[in-house]
């Protein structure tokens, strides 16, 4: 039985929590958020599922240590300079994390030193850290990878992903830029302020897998503006007015592009899903259906933590832990 806490109580961290609620191999043992209006509530009554525990919110981690967690649920920031001020005095508590903070996923050029700095705090304490989720973590760099594995070469690898915002939470509406102008959505994407985090990420983990060094990695974006009415959890969306957009990474070795990334999120995206296409010797597609990307991360991230509790201390990736697979209710 694993103790786990769970900290970050937005929309995936309530799913999380419920998750880890329903298994027969957790026991959820305390909950963290800094909102004012979550502190010292009933767990249940902060993410409307039932808690049998009675847990209550937490507004810090001074209860940690009479926890005795096993593993920390981490649904807080995306970004890896904020994520380690926040879970530090978790790795001090020797406390095993994993976190859906899309930075996390795996290095890159631009964090290449925090996680360094990870690391070592995290083999110091002899304690594991992954980060996961669907995207980084799953659908557009683990699943392509290990996709791979029937073909005698990899030239070059296109993954395609659709989201239907519709169906997806408001506050990822509002990153896509939905009921925006187009030239303050364009503006806030070029600031880095607006749209997914984790396309560089995601490309930098799938090229390390097939063992390619990656010259370049070049990021765009193309805003979706609408012809019509929609409706949104942010509003009605008149013509004119941002409904989504595509962003693009594209990793270029020795002048040519060898793979490349498009991620369309957008209001009634009518194609929602997806496909891997690989070019090389004996050309493959690998075609996927939607995700419900809010369970489906909470779910990756409950059912990453079995890998996690067996690898040896330090910072992990997906590509270097035991396979992620389904150990929910049987």
């Amino acid at each position: 039985m694993f103790r786990v806490m769970q900290m970050g109580l937005g929309p995936i961290g309530c799913r999380t929590a419920q998750l880890i609620s329903e298994r027969d191999d957790m026991e959820l043992v305390g909950a963290v958020d800094i909102a004012p209006d979550k502190m010292g509530k009933n767990l249940g009554e902060v993410c409307g599922f039932s808690c049998s525990r009675g847990i209550v919110v937490n507004g810090d981690l001074e209860p940690l240590r009479d926890w005795y967690p096993d593993v920390a649920v981490v649904t807080t920031s995306s970004h890896l300079d904020a994520l380690l001020a926040q879970i530090k005095p978790i790795i001090l508590a020797r406390v095993s994390i994993v976190s859906t903070c899309e930075e996390l996923a795996y290095p890159t050029a631009d964090n290449a030193a925090l996680w360094k700095e990870m690391d070592s705090l995290a083999r110091s304490k002899s304690v594991g850290v992954l980060g996961t989720g669907i995207n980084p973590g799953f659908a557009m760099d683990a699943l392509p990878f290990l996709a791979s594995a029937p073909l005698p070469d990899v030239k070059r690898i296109e993954v395609h992903r659709r989201v239907n915002l519709t169906q997806r939470r408001r506050q990822l509406q509002q990153k896509m830029g939905v009921g925006m102008k187009p030239e303050d959505a364009n503006f806030a994407f070029a600031a880095g302020k607006m749209g997914h985090v984790g396309l560089a990420t995601s490309l930098t983990l799938l090229a390390a897998a097939l063992d390619w060094q990656v010259d370049e990695i070049r990021l765009g974006h193309e805003l979706l503006v609408a012809k019509r009415s929609y409706k949104s959890l942010l509003g009605s969306v008149q013509p004119g007015f941002v409904i989504g957009g595509t962003q693009t990474a594209v990793g270029v070795i020795a002048g040519e592009e060898r793979i490349r990334l498009s991620l369309t999120m957008a209001l009634e995206e009518e194609n929602a899903g997806g496909e891997v296409v690989y070019e090389g010797v004996l050309p493959f597609r690998v075609t996927l259906s939607d995700l419900q990307g809010d369970w489906a991360t909470a779910a990756i991230t409950i059912n990453a933590i079995r890998s996690l509790l067996t690898a040896p201390p330090g910072l992990h990736t997906m590509l270097d832990i035991t396979p992620v697979v389904s150990r929910g209710s049987r």
